[in-house]
């Protein structure tokens, strides 16, 4: 495993999953099983995440978000692919521009006032 996250944020949670584990326990001592329970849980993985400096969610958006970025880039960085994108939306725009004008002065025309 490869730490993803700084000693810092580790410390940080560390210390809110001690406190998590401890609201865990009160609860389950109060017979509050269910909240308790999952207290204990949560508080136990936040442990956990700052004793390893792992955390397997940040790992997860950091490999999705590198393989968005990296096919994107490379589709979009094809010069065919980009031209093609720009004409389209050049000729959109410019269809748009002349028709809106074109009503625009057909209206003016049939209001007198």
């Amino acid at each position: 495993m490869e730490e993803n996250i700084s000693e810092r944020n580790g410390f940080g949670r560390l210390m809110c999953g001690v406190a998590l584990t401890a609201m865990g326990t009160a609860h389950l001592a109060r017979d509050s099983k269910g909240l308790g329970f999952a207290l204990v849980a949560a508080g136990a993985m936040k442990v956990a995440e700052g004793i390893f400096l792992y955390c397997p969610l940040t790992a997860l958006i950091n490999s999705n978000v590198k393989d968005a970025v990296t096919s994107t880039f490379d589709e979009f960085m094809d010069g065919e692919t980009l031209m093609k994108a720009f004409n389209e939306n050049y000729q959109n725009q410019g269809g748009q521009s002349s028709s809106s004008g074109t009503s625009s002065s057909g209206q003016a025309a049939t209001n007198p006032s």
